[in-house]
C-alpha cells in the first residue's frame, strides 16, 4: 500500500508580522510514516506551503497513493476536506484518513462521505492499526481509536496513550521538508545562519487545563516523557544527517518537571555539541506557584537553550480568571528579568479580545505594561474558541461566535462578538500594541543593553528588525 500524509495549510505558511512569524516541519506526520515505514509501507510526506491547490493536489496524486492521510488543525480542516473531495472524485478507491487535533476534538467534523476515517488522539499506532486492516481485508472498525460515518457518528472506543514514548522510531524526515523551516522571530543563531531547524518533542500533553486549549482532545492531561538520553540521541542524529543548528522543542508546557528538564539538560552538557534550542515555558502553576526559576533557566542555558516563551496571554487579572491562568504581574516581571540578565531570549504570548471585558481600557493597560516588561519578542493573537475547549461550549450557548467557518478559526482573526469593542477596534488594537512594543524608547534601550552585555545576539536582533521592516503590514501600521 502507497501512503501519502499530507499538511494542507496554504497561505499560512507565509509569516505575518503580527501573527506567526515561523514555519515548521509537519512532526506528527513524520511520526506516523516512521512507524509505517516500520512496517515496509511506502511513505510520502508533503506540505502544501505556499503552493496553489491544485498544484498541491497534483503533487499528491503524483504519488500515486492508495491512502492518503491528512493532519488537520481547525483553520486547515476546511481546505483539506476540499482536497480530499477532489481526491476521491479523482480515484474514489483511495481512502482518505483525516486526524490531528481537530478530529480529536470534533469528531463529527467527519459526517461527510469524502472522510473514509478519523483518528482521534495520539495517531501513530491507530494509524498503523488501520492501514494493515484495509491491506488485509479486515474489518477496520475494529480498531480502537477510530471514528467513522454510518448513519451517524460512531467511535471505536479511545485508544490507551503510548506509555513508553521510547519505543517510537525518530520521525521519518526528508531534507525537502526542513530546507523552508525558519525561526524568523529573534533566535540565536539568527535567520540567516540557521540552518535545518526542526522540531523535537521531549514530551506530551500538559496537565494544565486553560479555558482556549484543545490539547487535552489528542492527550489528555497526563504528560508523557521520553529519556533524555533518547532525545539526545535524535539530535546527534540530526546534526550528522542535516546539519541542524537549531531546534524548537514542540513541549506544551517545557518545564512542567524540572527533573526531567535537569535530566536534558546535564545529557546535552555531556555531548558538547554546538546546538541552540527554544523552547515554551510556564511562568507558575494553577495556584500560582513558580514553575520557572534562575536556577532552571541557568540550567537550560548553559546546554544551549538560547531562547524561551511564555504562554502570559493576559495581564489583566479580570481576564485571568475566565482563561484559567492566573499569574501576578511581579512574578512575569520576576522571571522575565533572571532569563534577561543570562541572555535568554525573551518570548512573550499574549490573547486580546475576551469578550466581556476587553476594552479600550484594558488594551491601554496591557499596551503600558507590555512596553515596560523585559520581553525581546512578543506575539499577539485573538481569542479564538476552538472546539472541544471550554470556552467553544460557554461562547456558542451565548451565540457569541460570528461564524461556523473553520477556515477563520487561526487565532489570526476575531470571530467572537465582544461587549465593549468592535472587529475593527481589536484589529487596531492588535497592531498598535505590538508597534508601541517594538517603537517603544524602552525596547530601543533594551535591546541596546542587551546586545552590550552579549554581543553574539546583535545579528539576530538586526535581523529580526529587517524581517518586521519588510512586512506590508507593519509599513502600514
Amino acid at each position: 500500500m502507497n501512503i501519502t500524509l499530507i499538511e494542507a495549510n496554504a497561505g499560512l505558511w507565509k509569516p505575518g508580522v503580527f501573527t506567526r512569524h515561523s514555519s515548521f516541519e509537519p512532526l506528527g506526520l513524520e511520526y506516523i510514516g516512521a512507524i509505517l515505514q516500520q512496517e515496509d509501507y511506502d511513505v510520502n510526506i508533503l506540505q502544501q506551503k505556499n503552493k496553489s491547490a491544485d498544484k498541491f493536489l497534483q503533487e499528491i496524486l503524483d504519488t500515486k497513493p492508495d491512502l492518503v492521510g491528512f493532519s488537520t488543525m481547525t483553520y486547515n480542516f476546511p481546505l483539506s476536506k476540499s482536497l480530499a473531495n477532489v481526491i476521491k472524485e479523482t480515484d474514489s478507491n483511495i481512502y482518505t484518513v483525516f486526524g490531528g487535533v481537530h478530529i480529536s476534538s470534533h469528531p463529527q467534523s467527519i459526517d461527510d462521505k469524502v472522510i473514509d476515517y478519523g483518528i482521534v488522539g495520539e495517531g501513530e499506532y491507530v494509524f498503523r492499526d488501520l492501514i494493515k486492516a484495509l491491506d488485509k481485508g479486515q474489518d477496520p472498525k475494529k480498531v480502537k481509536g477510530i471514528v467513522y460515518w454510518d448513519n451517524g457518528i460512531k467511535f471505536t472506543g479511545p485508544r490507551e496513550r503510548i506509555e513508553n514514548l521510547d519505543e517510537l522510531p525518530f520521525p521519518l524526515r526528508a531534507k525537502e521538508n526542513l530546507e523552508e523551516t525558519i525561526i524568523n522571530s529573534i533566535m540565536y543563531p539568527s535567520r540567516s545562519d540557521q540552518n535545518a531547524v526542526t522540531s523535537i518533542a521531549y514530551s506530551r500533553g500538559c496537565s494544565y487545563g486553560c479555558s482556549y486549549c484543545a490539547s487535552k482532545n489528542i492527550w489528555g492531561k497526563n504528560v508523557k516523557w521520553r529519556s533524555a538520553k533518547n532525545v539526545v540521541k535524535e539530535i546527534k542524529e540530526l546534526q550528522k544527517r542535516f546539519g541542524t543548528n537549531t531546534l524548537f522543542f514542540t513541549d506544551l508546557t517545557f518545564n512542567v518537571n524540572s527533573e526531567k528538564v535537569y535530566e536534558l539538560c546535564n545529557e546535552l552538557k555531556k555531548q558538547k555539541g554546538d546546538i541552540n534550542w527554544y523552547a515554551m515555558l510556564r511562568i507558575a502553576d494553577s495556584n500560582g506557584r513558580p514553575l520557572a526559576n534562575k536556577k532552571l533557566l541557568k540550567a537550560m542555558k548553559d546546554a544551549g537553550c538560547s531562547k524561551v516563551s511564555y504562554g502570559i496571554e493576559t495581564v489583566i487579572p479580570e481576564i485571568q480568571k475566565d482563561y484559567n491562568k492566573p499569574l501576578s504581574l511581579d512574578g512575569i516581571r520576576e522571571i522575565l528579568e533572571v532569563g534577561d540578565s543570562i541572555g535568554l531570549i525573551n518570548k512573550g504570548y499574549f490573547i486580546i479580545g475576551d469578550p466581556r471585558i476587553e476594552s479600550k481600557e484594558t488594551v491601554e493597560r496591557t499596551k503600558k505594561i507590555i512596553s515596560e516588561l523585559p520581553l525581546d519578542d512578543i506575539r499577539i493573537s485573538f481569542l479564538t474558541p476552538f472546539p472541544g475547549t471550554d470556552l467553544y461550549e460557554q461562547y456558542k450557548s451565548e451565540n457569541r461566535i460570528t461564524t461556523d467557518d473553520f477556515a477563520r478559526y487561526s487565532s489570526d482573526e476575531l470571530i467572537l462578538r465582544l461587549d465593549k469593542m468592535n472587529k475593527n477596534d481589536l484589529e487596531e488594537a492588535q497592531r498598535d500594541i505590538f508597534t508601541s512594543f517594538i517603537l517603544n524608547k524602552n525596547y530601543g534601550n533594551r535591546r541596546k543593553s542587551k546586545i552590550k552585555r552579549f554581543p553574539h545576539l546583535k545579528k539576530s536582533y538586526d535581523e529580526y528588525l529587517e524581517f518586521l521592516e519588510s512586512g506590508e503590514d507593519y509599513q502600514n501600521a
